[in-house]
């Protein structure tokens, strides 16, 4: 009919939003009389997050039509809920605010902090920070230009617990928060210290038959007799030794029965890792049949019902050679927690079993975690942070010994000793290093 009404071939694109001077608009695609307008008796859904509350005000939205028409509007004005502008707006570049903060090294930050509803007090920018839950330290913001500012976190102690905030004013006093309830509610940004590194919590290619720990049923064997026989590569599988269900004389799993058999790890106990990874490879040859020999790898945390977490059902069947495919399972659910993975095969119907069956290799569980080193060398007594040890510290180094402060901050650059607190045992080393001995 000309204007896509009850088109059976509208182009389907989604509208693409942007947002610019204090409006978001979505767009319709124009691809003729065919495009994705909005048409009579259907639902389109349009919305986006705001880190501000709603405006006590109501805001106009506006829609326009999709085809001028003699007669009638070219578009169409209504109310309703806005976001509350914000009076200045800030906003951390580059990613986000950073969530891992290395010791024995400062961690820089870049902010766009510019005019929104009022205008910027570029005095105000400042970044509040703590890393042992004691009073918020201000850092001022380093203004950059063009609206950019940059703030500079100091080296961190392992154990410390960074939680920090960015808070700008505009000229007429306006306070805005990044987060927004940082002040309100206590909402703040928090960050990891150290540095990320994968650690290995299981591993093994069966090149020495079953590891020790690990717990086999019925068909399952370590063997190199049918090994050699899929396609591909994954890792050193081809051709080495390998975990597998079948049997190695005749390299199938037709023995007449029913077999729903399992091969067991060793109990695992997972670290609370970023991400843990259980990789393996796998190779099978099976049944056609859907409902018939199926490979599952579960897991069984301590204590608790088992779980599902792989059904490497792909690859080879009837007509077809195996492959060697990496397998890669999420396992971050089961952080802190101690587990045992099942690799388990049933063959459900015992019938036309004349194939391959399951190989498994290179079987590893990892975890990616935040270490972290203690120390970032002799303590500088440089106790103010001004980039120089001199009688000014001593003040702050007397404060520090009256209140045998552990600050990560006071350790680093005045625990001499090194007992994790700041005390009579380092004054004569904070003395001789304001003399320069």
């Amino acid at each position: 009919d000309g204007d896509g009404e009850g088109s059976t071939d509208r182009d389907g694109t989604d509208w693409p939003g942007v947002f610019g001077n204090g409006s978001v608009t979505w767009s319709m695609v124009d691809v003729g009389d065919n495009s994705n307008a909005l048409l009579w008796a259907t639902l389109y859904n349009f919305r986006f997050d705001a880190d501000v509350e709603p405006d006590v005000a109501l805001g106009e939205v506006t829609l326009s039509c999709f085809r001028d028409m003699p007669g009638n509007p070219d578009s169409v004005a209504a109310l309703t809920v806005v976001p509350q502008p914000a009076a200045v707006s800030v906003k951390v570049l580059g990613g986000g605010a950073p969530n891992l903060l290395a010791t024995c090294t400062t961690t820089d930050v870049l902010l766009s902090i510019t005019d929104a509803a009022e205008t910027l007090d570029t005095a105000s920018p400042v970044m509040r920070y703590r890393y042992d839950l004691a009073s918020f330290v201000d850092v001022p913001l380093v203004a950059m230009g063009g609206g950019m500012y940059q703030g500079t976190f100091p080296p961190p102690s392992c154990g410390d617990t960074p939680q920090f905030y960015f808070r700008a004013e505009s000229t007429i006093g306006t306070v805005v928060t990044l987060p927004g309830e940082a002040e309100t509610a206590g909402e703040y940004l928090t960050a990891n210290v150290g540095f990320e590194e994968v650690n290995t919590y299981l591993e093994t290619d069966f090149e020495a038959g079953l590891p020790a720990g690990w717990a086999q049923e019925g068909l399952w064997n370590v063997s190199s007799t049918c090994s050699n026989l899929p396609s591909g590569a994954c890792g050193d599988s081809a051709g080495s030794s390998v975990a597998y269900f079948g049997q190695t004389a005749s390299c199938d799993f037709d023995t007449g029965v029913r077999t729903d058999e399992s091969m067991f790890t060793p109990s695992i106990a997972l670290p609370n890792g970023l991400q843990i990874l259980l990789t393996y490879c796998s190779a099978f040859e099976r049944d056609t049949t859907p409902i018939g020999d199926w490979p599952e790898v579960r897991v069984t945390p301590n204590g608790q019902p088992t779980d599902l977490v792989d059904e490497p059902a792909v690859g080879a069947f009837v007509g077809g050679p195996p492959v060697w495919e990496e397998r890669i399972v999420d396992l971050t659910q089961y952080a802190g927690q101690t587990i045992t993975i099942e690799f388990n095969f049933d063959n459900v119907f015992p019938s036309n079993d004349e194939y391959l069956g399951w190989l498994i290799d290179n079987v590893s569980v990892t975890a990616l975690e935040i270490d972290c080193i203690p120390g970032c060398g002799s303590p500088d007594g440089d106790m103010n942070i001004d980039g120089s040890a001199n009688g000014v510290d001593i003040h702050s180094f007397a404060a520090a010994m009256m209140n045998a402060s552990t600050d990560s901050l006071d350790l680093a650059h005045g625990d001499f000793s090194g007992n994790g607190v700041i005390d009579a045992a380092d004054v004569n080393d904070m003395v001789a290093t304001l003399l320069g001995l």
